[in-house]
């Protein structure tokens, strides 16, 4: 592991946070407080980040990468990325991943949840779709929104919306949370993790 590998793992592990950016269009700004991962193509975004390190197998980079595995592997670039994050990590900010190949955006869904389900993190895609980890939290905002599990999960819903549940277990990609409606501030109870769209 050369030095610039070790420091940036070092500034993950104190603040406990980290960014990941991919080769799309970005959602929101690059935050130079994080330290950030480039994905391949996504180091197109670095605009002198001081803190980062890029991977992947430079199939869309136009610039060599501090990280470059073969083309011919048997993980996307975001796992392998993902990989590399420390298990103290509770939150990770992730854009550029939307709006290319379907293919590639539904396996990334798959992979980000399997992250937060593992490390027990919480985190951003994009603009408007949150992944929340297991457990309680507490939102507040006004407007629609879905909810999105991967597998079956109890979930509660409570608070200032339109749709509450008390305890119900929802199977994977269910229409039942499809399109609910938030006045304020509400909680959601989870015993997985699950993806919040704001709509």
């Amino acid at each position: 592991m050369n030095n610039k590998i070790r420091n940036f793992k070092k500034q993950v592990l104190a603040l406990k946070k980290v960014q990941i950016i991919g080769p799309m269009k970005l959602e929101t700004p690059v935050s130079k407080a994080l330290p950030t991962i480039f994905v391949d193509g996504g180091i197109v975004h670095n605009n002198d980040h001081r803190s980062s390190i890029s991977i992947g197998d430079n199939d869309s980079a136009a610039m060599k990468l501090d990280i470059i595995h073969n083309k011919d592997k048997d993980d996307s670039d975001l796992k392998l990325a993902l990989n590399l994050i420390d298990l103290s990590v509770n939150y990770c900010k992730i854009d550029g991943f939307l709006g290319g190949s379907k293919a590639h955006e539904l396996i990334n869904f798959g992979e980000i949840y399997h992250f937060s389900k593992k490390l027990g993190s919480s985190g951003r895609i994009g603009k408007n779709i949150f992944i929340s980890k297991s457990g309680c939290r507490e939102y507040k905002f006004n407007g629609y929104f879905s909810i999105i599990v991967l597998e079956d999960t109890i979930l509660t819903i409570e608070g200032e919306v339109k749709y509450k549940l008390i305890d119900v277990q929802c199977s994977m990609l269910t229409s039942r949370l499809l399109h609910n409606y938030a006045n304020s501030s509400f909680k959601i109870k989870s015993n997985n993790p699950y993806y919040l769209i704001r709509e």
